[in-house]
């Protein structure tokens, strides 16, 4: 599995920036949230 970083310049941002910034769908990210692949504050 190949791993990409994404740098933030925020340490929290709402899941319709974060999917701007790293170029996601809204449903790969909520995914990726419920799999615990992105953090949660």
């Amino acid at each position: 599995m190949t791993q990409i970083a994404i740098h933030f310049d925020t340490p929290v941002a709402s899941v319709d920036r974060f999917c701007e910034l790293s170029g996601m769908t809204k449903a790969t990210v909520q995914r990726r949230i419920e799999e615990d692949r992105i953090p949660r504050a």
